[in-house]
């Protein structure tokens, strides 16, 4: 694991979990805790979603599947308010 990886959820760096298993992690400013494996995922899931996000921002207004594009959008942005 890169020693400069971040915290998906607030960006702080992730720090090992002292006295578990060295593939442990947390992020001190959030409290959550994972394996490497699961911070890796996360991470790649939220880098694959802001690119389908900004892909869709950049629809043309005037497309005719712009109405599509508008409720995955709205889709997105209220499942990222739940968290």
């Amino acid at each position: 694991m890169s020693s400069d990886m971040k915290c998906p959820f607030c960006q702080q760096e992730l720090e090992v979990m002292r006295g578990l298993s060295p593939s442990v992690y947390g992020c001190p400013k959030c409290k959550h805790i994972a394996t490497i494996g699961v911070w890796e995922e996360l991470i790649r899931t939220r880098k694959a979603l802001d690119v389908a996000v900004d892909a869709l921002k950049q629809i043309d207004w005037c497309a005719t599947d712009y109405g599509q594009a508008q409720d995955a959008l709205d889709k997105i942005t209220a499942l990222e308010q739940k968290e």
